[in-house]
């Protein structure tokens, strides 16, 4: 799931920063993959998580003016599962995995952080949640 789209590189250091210190003493939100999204020319698994919904609004908060334009809109958090192809494939995707959907609760194990090259992206860093108690 794609939290930001746009942080400053420049920045890089401060955002791992701020991201650790939000989350390193919080267990990853509850979530659940709660239906299809067509979006057009692609489709999506919805995922349903007030917890999710709640710490991005907190790292909007901490970031400033830092996030861009599309980062400024309402975020639906979602799962990417087919990009950029012609609407009759987008539409048939998307009307069979509807038929055949049955929600279902997904882990959330950390906030990755990646760089945009032009093209590819790089990896940088992972900040992951405290463990569950269940995982323990």
């Amino acid at each position: 799931m794609t939290i930001f789209h746009h942080l400053p590189g420049q920045h890089l250091a401060r955002v791992q920063e701020l991201v650790a210190k939000l989350i390193e003493d919080r267990r990853a939100p509850a979530a659940i993959v709660s239906g299809v999204r067509h979006l057009g020319a692609g489709v999506a698994f919805a995922i349903d998580s007030p917890g999710l919904l709640d710490l991005r609004a907190e790292m909007m908060r901490l970031f400033g003016s830092w996030p861009g334009p599309q980062d400024l809109q309402r975020w639906r958090p979602h799962i990417t599962i087919q990009n950029k192809v012609p609407r009759a494939r987008a539409d048939a995707l998307f009307f069979q995995l509807r038929e055949e959907f049955e929600q279902r609760p997904i882990r959330i194990t950390g906030v990755d952080l990646s760089s945009y090259l032009g093209g590819p992206w790089r990896h940088e860093t992972t900040v992951p949640f405290k463990p569950s108690a269940a995982a323990n």
